[in-house]
């Protein structure tokens, strides 16, 4: 078994302005747009397109502005076997720019 945690996307700065501003249930369009993309490519077996997650511009700046909680995505799905379909066992966001995504490869 192999188990990665983060969030595809995070981003602590937006999180807190937003906070500060009272705009606590707003979800930010570079965040859904960021995140929906992630899940095309996950869904169509694109892994390694997940690496190159710069190709988004400013949503990918916004939702990943250090990698740390985006990297263990990609080593989880490089591992799954190709007969491993990915199932989301969590969805949403929270703080309008943590994607709460959670994927599980299961054969």
């Amino acid at each position: 078994m192999i188990i990665g945690s983060g969030n595809i996307t995070h981003n602590m700065r937006s999180w807190q302005q937003d906070y500060r501003m009272g705009r606590t249930h707003l979800v930010h369009d570079w965040a859904k747009y960021f995140d929906a993309k992630v899940t095309d490519r996950i869904n169509n077996r694109e892994y390694a397109a997940l690496a190159d997650y710069l190709q988004y511009g400013r949503a990918a700046q916004m939702s990943v502005p250090t990698p740390e909680h985006y990297l263990p995505l990609l080593y989880v799905a490089a591992s799954a076997y190709a007969s491993e379909k990915a199932e989301y066992y969590a969805e949403g966001f929270e703080a309008g720019s943590f994607s709460m995504r959670s994927v599980l490869f299961n054969g």
